[in-house]
């Protein structure tokens, strides 16, 4: 096995950067971008950036990472997707070095790592810094180190294994909460090890299995110190983590629905998902039935990983889930059930001679071919940096030392799109700026250019609007409220869509002033306003409305007033068309109030655009709406 890690490895390292780079897409503004901006705000403010009170500031394995990263390349996108590169690699890596272990065949332990990067459970996070992937890694690290443990003889030996493989259970730990099922995992492997053998026998499984907890402890307890210092909470990690108690996703379940939560989630993501999944049930059933005990320990490893993600709990009254409906959480048995899927082929295989010999004959042409197919058969898109171009583009075009007022948010993505460009700007930034705040007024007033980012604006204002019945936005600060007097829209970039990041230039004192006008004023097909939905109605209302010349390729701002009985009640999808030929599709989703009140989407309307079918999708959830206008603010 070694000689071939030994022989193999920078091949393998070399095809995991490569499937990374063929799929990437441009960069999330969910919890993904949040682990890099911490790592940015780290470098911009020091150690005053780290927030306590953040969970998503525990799981240092992650960001730090991309702290790394960009002190040595700086805050672009080599530090953002350095960190699933890295991770990928690692994993393709162990799986090479498991088919290897437990097939000694070099074939099966490059099939084995074929299966891990194209397998369907890492769609969605192969691309991403999220903790869902290293967490799949730091397991299979762990799982190598404690079968590594098992195969030695003498204490000696053991030993650096064990207290490997309780240091990387602490950096399980750190990197997520959930990074506590891998004690699990290897309680389950120590079972099967120990099974008839004298070599490791069920008492040395539990003293080597205490040496690994001892060693988790210890380091635990040392970051449990080193927070007593920043926070004065020796238990900081695990308190921040239970303050995610009864989110969304993790309603009260039946007992017997529990173990299958989670199992159409491997059925899923195009024509690969039901073959892996298929595969994996053939392999592991053969490899049980047949392997030796490690081969049956990764049977048991996979077998476990899912249950636990399955079956924990929060809270026993009402039976409550610890982990919420997101399937990414799966992407950590990747590894082993890619391993179990190349058992289903090779098994399969033996039923087609032909084909296992040319195989054998032609590993290289076999390779390629595997390979090609994978990649063209797979549900993942292949490379699209998304938005990023464009925000680069309108970063690089904006004057150096311009005074630049916005939040947080929007100047990390300007750093990531473009961090030279957006080092010579002057940014005056705050974190929130939805409310009246005379400081962030003050900011706005001394500045040239007024920039966000839609999402992370209305975050805070959305979550509160969701929780009290009574919440409005009537402390909106002006220059969202009503930005046109003093501002002039420059700009709007979309993401998956949606137009999301807005660019505005202060308005000089001669230009003239905008115009504020009803839909049906500009539009007479428009719908008759108010528009009102009550049960029993359809949940698809469909317009179309013949843009007028006066809007056509102008940046526009759209204002829906009315509200409903949840925020987000529905969506609007904007088809812009030339004839018959559709130009863009925008997809919005309006913020509505229990109170009657306003939201407002920014948006540029195609230069060939003649007419625009609007499409209204009600939530499942809403029980009454009203749109009481619409209104378009534009510049004559």
């Amino acid at each position: 096995m070694s000689r071939f890690f030994k022989n193999d490895r920078l091949a393998v390292g070399l095809l995991a950067m490569a499937v990374v780079l063929l799929f990437i897409h441009g960069p999330g503004l969910g919890d993904d971008f949040q682990y890099w901006w911490i790592a940015a705000d780290l470098h911009l403010k020091g150690a005053s950036a780290w927030n306590p009170t953040d969970f998503h500031s525990l799981r240092w394995p992650l960001w730090g990472l991309s702290w790394i990263l960009q002190g040595i390349f700086g805050p672009g996108m080599i530090s953002y997707y350095g960190i699933p590169m890295f991770y990928v690699t690692c994993g393709a890596l162990m799986a090479y070095a498991l088919g290897a272990r437990l097939f000694e065949n070099r074939i099966a332990a490059w099939g084995c790592a074929l299966a891990y990067l194209f397998h369907p459970l890492l769609d969605d996070v192969i691309y991403r810094p999220m903790p869902d992937l290293s967490e799949g890694v730091f397991i299979a690290a762990a799982a190598v180190c404690w079968l590594a443990m098992a195969e030695r003889n003498r204490a000696s030996e053991r030993l650096p294994w064990a207290l490997a493989t309780g240091a990387i259970c602490f950096l399980l730990y750190a990197n997520r909460l959930t990074g506590i099922f891998v004690f699990g995992v290897l309680f389950t492997m120590s079972a099967v090890l120990a099974w008839k053998n004298q070599r490791f026998s069920y008492s040395q499984a539990i003293l080597w299995l205490g040496v690994a907890g001892l060693t988790w402890l210890a380091l635990v307890s040392l970051e449990g110190l080193v927070y007593h210092h920043l926070t004065g909470d020796f238990f900081h990690s695990l308190t921040s983590n239970l303050g995610a108690r009864g989110r969304k996703g993790t309603e009260s379940v039946s007992l017997l629905a529990m173990p299958f939560r989670f199992f159409g989630s491997l059925w899923i993501n195009g024509v690969l998902g039901p073959i892996f999944t298929i595969l994996a049930f053939v392999g592991g059933w053969r490899m049980w039935r047949t392997g030796e005990r490690q081969q049956r320990a990764i049977v048991a490893w996979a077998v476990t990983l899912y249950l636990a993600y399955n079956c924990a709990i929060q809270s026993l009254f009402p039976l409550r889930p610890l982990l919420r409906n997101a399937d990414r959480f799966l992407c950590s048995l990747a590894i082993p059930m890619g391993v179990l899927g190349w058992a289903g082929v090779r098994w399969l295989w033996n039923f087609w001679p032909a084909c296992s010999t040319w195989t054998r004959l032609r590993p290289i042409a076999a390779a390629s071919l595997f390979f090609t197919i994978l990649a063209i058969v797979c549900s993942r898109d292949f490379f699209d940096l998304g938005y990023l171009p464009d925000l680069r583009a309108t970063v690089r075009n904006t004057p150096p030392g311009t005074r630049v007022f916005t939040h947080d948010t929007m100047r990390f993505a300007a750093m990531l799109a473009d961090a030279d460009a957006a080092s010579r700007l002057q940014w005056s930034t705050e974190k929130r700026i939805f409310s009246k705040q005379p400081a962030t007024e003050q900011m706005a007033a001394e500045a040239d250019e007024f920039w966000y980012c839609r999402k992370h604006l209305w975050l805070s204002a959305r979550k509160q609007l969701e929780r009290d019945d009574e919440a409005d936005t009537s402390n909106m600060a002006p220059y969202l409220d009503n930005p046109h007097p003093i501002w002039i829209l420059r700009r709007v970039v979309l993401h998956d869509n949606a137009p999301e990041f807005v660019f505005y230039k202060k308005r000089p004192a001669n230009a003239p002033k905008p115009e504020r006008l009803s839909l049906g004023s500009l539009c007479p097909q428009a719908p008759a306003f108010p528009i009102l939905w009550h049960p029993g109605q359809t949940r698809e209302l469909r317009y179309r409305v013949n843009l007028p010349d006066r809007l056509k390729g102008k940046p526009l701002r759209l204002e829906i007033e009315g509200k409903s009985n949840i925020v987000e009640a529905i969506d609007l999808d904007l088809h812009f068309l030339h004839g018959k030929k559709r130009l863009q599709t925008l997809e919005l989703t309006p913020y509505l109030q229990h109170k009657r009140g306003i939201d407002f989407h920014t948006l540029e309307v195609p230069t060939d655009a003649d007419a625009c079918e609007a499409l209204i999708l009600l939530n499942p959830k809403t029980k009454s709406l009203e749109i009481d206008q619409v209104w378009l603010i534009t510049e004559p």
